[in-house]
């Protein structure tokens, strides 16, 4: 077979399907903001601290899926916190202290390594309408579901799994039968199945730790919901008779050692809202087992009798102490108990998670925020009624604003976003970007852009980025490529991000800086660039002399290499970094470089997003990431990272658009830091052809020399994934391109940045090849047969013409060292 290599693919792996099951309704929701779609991170709660509530992962539009999964109007939950109510089901830890520090351990889990079974995919607990893999996050360990669908014999498995949510490694597996999950206890969880045509159910309770199922029992009634308080479970489902049109719900009470031992109650649901949809509430506390068909009802915990409890939705006030939230028969007027005055004519936003509707005696619902106590306005929240809010901790508030459309449709639609200091109102930052999966902790928010495949965390408090981590999300090729959503939760000892083939823990997290912990002017996530920044009605007096750029980190960032550096002012008074045209040379010397190189080169415009520069010590000045695509840069993140911690990257920075920035006045507080960044311009502008060329031709000369010892000790004499292997002047017949050393290098570079174990290999080095001039594209990971090779080719979603096994014999013959494959 010929050394045309592979040329770049995507992943071409089809969606996992879940096995199908009978779902519970939604309940009706209130009119809101366009929020992010089903898809969204499914929240996860956080423990409280004694006399101090801790920030709380937020809940969107699957919180109530998960924990209320019910039909029609009447809810009747209570749900505790830890210190008011011991016996509830555990709530997931925050990380001890900051997570804006940058983690030193980082490990990704892999669902189909886990369970041995190609193909399958993390999915939810609890089975839900949209797109969700949330698991169960307690202290320490990571508790996941895990399914796998044939199209083709139809075949459907799922297991449980339990990982170390420090290290990511798998501590049990257990296949199941169950469809569903629900914590109980610290130690304990219940999973369950129904039998919709028997009308029959089964229970199993879970030892966290070893994940066997130290208890089992079946039901002579569907189960679809199960929940527990301290040592008792209690079981709940639902049966329509279709004609006398009545829902009976049945529900079981037992203990951890014998679910079925206890009382059986049926209740029937005569009201128009019955109508056979399902749908169930279930949950327990002090009060007693409370169930939510289409009005409410409490049992009690040691008989079962029932009484109804009216149309009431049971939540928390600040303290952890149980409030009921009224509504008319409609939903569209709300009031709680006690507090009749205050009459709310939307439906209190909040962490349904943890039932925090109340926060610092302050509930909010749409475009007001309420003093619970005085009955009265505090203030709105935003001038339009176009609005919806959440909590992301009691001290900062996440609000959407949208635009109207005009009558004749042609307005565009606008969604501006903005984090707020609950006490002020005062806007501490805003996003451009939706974020369909976010979270927060108390002080850091979690999130993972839209279509995005990066995950982010920032400062609550100023939405200054402390770090960031590419995770791979996106699934098929071409036309036919999506993004999965992905869950975002914390255990006490790590951020768990959670998508359909991948898990990814990150933890050990370092002391935060200090400009992360500050309050922020106004600022855009997006580009992390200053939008309204506070300014003076003075002047800056332009002093003609360009900032000074030192380099910090150089990282992977969606298929091109991002630099940050911290940059300080070279003028007395700070400046505005705001021109045009800024071109960008970055030099240095790699570990294994010989003289200095260019590493990166760029042209850089700040005109529409300026950020503001003050005079500062080196390192306390404005944080500011530049962009490099791979036609712009001639080194991985890895060696410019070690050329920066070798102290010899020299950036030297030019104005090439000086005079033509307009006049900008000073910020209030001249000596703030602000962040930011861009994307460097056009190729073209930025270096001629014939520099290119020499560019490449060094880097790739470089990186074959850098990847060369560890290429002899770990890859030789095995076989590898060969993704390419061209010289200057082959033709790829496959992707129809003639191959320079330029095209060499950036089809490489591209490879690295989606594949990290990629390695560059000199043909002549091996006699594995038919050729002695050729640069070969691998991907590191050796085994004694070819199959593992195909495998990773396969599973990496590249074409059978762009990715083949390669033996790289260090001596003999060439023959039998290429093994192909069909797709």
């Amino acid at each position: 077979m010929g050394d045309v290599a592979p040329a770049p693919g995507a992943d071409d792996v089809p969606p996992v399907e879940a096995t199908a099951v009978r779902m519970p309704p939604v309940p009706p929701e209130p009119a809101v903001a366009p929020e992010p779609p089903a898809t969204a991170a499914a929240p996860l709660p956080t423990a409280a601290a004694p006399r101090k509530r801790r920030g709380r992962l937020i809940a969107g539009v699957l919180a109530a899926v998960l924990l209320l999964g019910v039909g029609a109007a009447g809810l009747a939950f209570v749900l505790a916190d830890e210190d008011d109510d011991p016996g509830s089901a555990p709530a997931a830890a925050e990380p001890d202290g900051s997570v804006l520090g940058t983690p030193d351990r980082e490990w990704t889990a892999s669902a189909d390594e886990l369970t041995g079974q190609p193909g399958a995919a993390f999915t939810a607990m609890v089975p839900v309408e949209g797109e969700s893999y949330r698991p169960f996050l307690f202290a320490h360990t990571v508790v996941a579901a895990v399914s796998y669908w044939d199209e083709v014999t139809e075949e459907s498995k799922r297991w449980i799994v339990g990982l170390d949510s420090g290290t990511g490694k798998r501590r049990w597996l257990v296949e199941t039968e169950a469809y569903a999950c629900a914590e109980l206890t610290t130690t304990r969880f219940a999973c369950w199945n129904g039998d919709w045509e028997a009308e029959t159910g089964q229970v199993w309770i879970h030892d966290v730790e070893s994940g066997k199922a130290i208890a089992e029992a079946g039901y002579d009634h569907i189960v679809q919901e199960v929940t527990g308080r301290g040592d008792a479970v209690y079981a709940a489902g639902t049966s329509y008779d279709s004609v006398t049109e009545v829902t009976t719900a049945t529900v079981s009470a037992g203990t951890l050692d014998d679910p079925d031992g206890g009382w059986t109650t049926e209740l029937e649901d005569r009201s128009d809202n019955g109508g056979g949809d399902g749908g169930i509430g279930l949950s327990a506390d002090a009060a007693g087992v409370h169930i939510a068909l289409s009005s409410g009802y409490v049992l009690d915990p040691d008989d079962g009798s029932s009484r109804p409890d009216g149309s009431g939705v049971r939540v928390l006030d600040e303290n952890g102490a149980a409030l009921t939230l009224q509504h008319d028969e409609d939903w569209e007027r709300f009031w709680f108990a006690g507090h009749e005055e205050l009459v709310l004519d939307d439906y209190p936003w909040g962490d349904l998670t943890s039932g925090a509707v109340v926060r610092k005696g302050l509930v909010g619902a749409g475009n007001g925020l309420y003093d619970l106590e005085a009955q009265e306005l505090v203030r709105e929240i935003a001038p339009s009624d176009n609005v919806h809010a959440s909590w992301l901790s009691d001290d900062v508030l996440r609000v959407t604003e949208w635009s109207d459309y005009d009558e004749a449709g042609n307005e565009e639609y606008t969604e501006e976003i903005s984090f707020q200091d609950v006490d002020s109102g005062t806007v501490l930052w805003t996003d451009a970007e939706g974020r369909g999966n976010y979270g927060a902790t108390e002080d850091a928010f979690l999130s993972i852009g839209e279509s995005s495949e990066v995950f982010e965390v920032r400062s609550l408090r100023n939405g200054k980025l402390a770090w960031r981590r590419d995770i791979e999300l996106t699934e098929g090729t071409g036309e036919d490529s999506y993004s999965r959503g992905a869950d975002i939760g914390t255990t006490a000892d790590a951020i768990v991000v959670t998508s359909g083939p991948s898990m990814w823990g990150y933890g050990d997290f370092g002391t935060p800086a200090e400009d992360l912990l500050a309050d922020g002017a106004v600022r855009d996530s997006a580009t992390g660039a200053a939008d309204d920044l506070e300014l003076s009605d003075e002047y800056v007096t332009k002093c003609g002399s360009e900032p000074e750029f030192v380099p910090v980190e150089a990282v992977s960032a969606e298929g091109a290499v991002e630099v940050t550096f911290d940059v300080v002012a070279t003028c007395p008074q700070g400046q505005w970094l705001d021109s045009a045209g800024y071109r960008m040379s970055v030099t240095g010397m790699p570990a294994t470089a010989v003289g200095v190189q260019t590493l990166a080169q760029g042209f850089f415009d700040f005109s529409d997003d300026p950020i503001w520069v003050p005079q500062a010590e080196s390192g306390e000045g404005s944080k500011v990431a530049l962009r490099f695509p791979v036609s712009q840069v001639w080194a991985t993140p890895e060696e410019i990272g070690s050329a920066i911690q070798g102290g010899s990257v020299v950036v030297d920075c030019e104005d090439e658009a000086a005079g033509q920035a307009e006049d900008r006045h000073l910020p209030v507080t001249p000596e703030a830091t602000d962040s930011g960044g861009a994307d460097s311009g056009s190729t073209d502008v930025v270096v001629d052809p014939d520099t290119r060329e020499e560019n490449s031709l060094t880097a790739l000369r470089r990186l074959a020399a850098e990847d060369r010892p560890a290429v002899q000790a770990d890859l030789a004499g095995s076989w590898v994934p060969q993704l390419s292997s061209k010289q200057d002047g082959t033709h790829d017949r496959i992707d129809q391109q003639t191959y320079d050393y330029t095209a060499i290098y950036e089809e490489h570079l591209r490879l690295r940045l989606e594949y990290p174990e990629v390695r560059l290999i000199w043909s002549g080095d091996f006699a594995a090849f038919e050729h002695d001039d050729y640069w070969v594209s691998v991907a590191g990971v050796p085994s004694a047969k070819p199959g593992p090779a195909i495998t990773w080719c396969k599973e990496s979603g590249r074409e059978p013409a762009h990715c083949y096994a390669k033996l790289l014999r260090v001596s003999g013959s060439n023959e039998g060292t290429t093994r192909s494959w069909k797709a």
